[in-house]
């Protein structure tokens, strides 16, 4: 889905999709309740076509008189490529799940993204995070055939020395986590494997 959704009052509201129907419950007092309504609507449709996520989060935003949170402007990401301690990846152009999708598609997705991000940063990506962590053998060769130098899953663990440059683990950072939950996950005491992993 494209748009992310902030309350304005609260809602139930149950939307009928290819994959059947799906709920969005809004209303929830902290921020943090309401992202987690919105991550289960996000989990329920991210399988969905492009076209069909879209017109779900109209449907939501006309419905639930919700807001939602703009995308970063090409301005906003080259002025963040621009920071010293910020690097701006690639992901595709408009997050379909690579395993599902077939090569050429996922090439095409993948240059445009590569086209627009070049055109907004002044430089070319040099790293991928795969839509969801989903990929498939073709694919990592695809990212590695279009000049990629690393990419991300999202297996959560710390990286080791023997991991694949282009199936790199990562730590997940949340929209709510502050400095002590992501101390935590890079400790591994909010992970099944604790430190690095292996």
């Amino acid at each position: 889905m494209d748009a992310l959704f902030e309350s304005g009052r609260s809602s139930q509201v149950t939307i009928e999709t290819s994959a059947g129907p799906i709920e969005y419950r809004d209303g929830a007092w902290l921020d943090s309740h309401r992202w987690a309504s919105v991550n289960a609507v996000l989990s329920s449709i991210k399988r969905l076509p492009a076209e069909e996520r879209n017109e779900i989060a109209s449907r939501l935003e006309r419905t639930t008189e919700t807001r939602t949170l703009s995308m970063m402007t090409p301005e906003e990401t080259g002025r963040l490529a621009a920071e010293p301690l910020a690097t701006v990846g690639c992901h595709t152009h408009n997050h379909d799940l690579l395993d599902t999708i077939p090569v050429e598609e996922a090439r095409t997705s993948i240059e445009r993204a590569q086209q627009l991000l070049t055109e907004w940063c002044g430089n070319r990506p040099e790293h991928f995070s795969y839509p969801n962590g989903n990929y498939t053998r073709e694919i990592v060769d695809l990212v590695r055939d279009l000049g990629f130098r690393s990419a991300v899953t999202t297996e959560n663990r710390l990286c080791c020395p023997e991991d694949d440059s282009f199936l790199f683990p990562r730590i997940a950072v949340g929209r709510f986590d502050n400095l002590n939950m992501i101390r935590a996950k890079i400790a591994g005491v909010l992970t099944d494997k604790p430190g690095n992993g292996r």
